[in-house]
């Protein structure tokens, strides 16, 4: 769980354990660069990564793989 760059998010924290309830293995990593890159790191080839949350967030990460910021 991350936060995007924008003062209207809500706290990683927060969501926390709302994920939990629903037996979803999860951990806060407060950069989003940070949050896909461990991601991807703990994917397979055959695994699909999905970012989900705001506009913010999916902007942020889309600019981060189309930049080439990510492999």
């Amino acid at each position: 769980i991350t936060r995007p760059k924008t003062e209207r998010a809500v706290s990683p924290e927060v969501l926390l354990p709302v994920v939990r309830r629903y037996g979803m293995k999860s951990e806060v990593i407060e950069n989003p660069p940070d949050a896909l890159e461990k991601a991807m790191a703990a994917a397979d080839a055959a695994d699909l990564i999905c970012i989900t949350g705001s506009l913010y967030l999916v902007g942020e990460i889309r600019g981060l793989l189309a930049g080439g910021g990510m492999a």
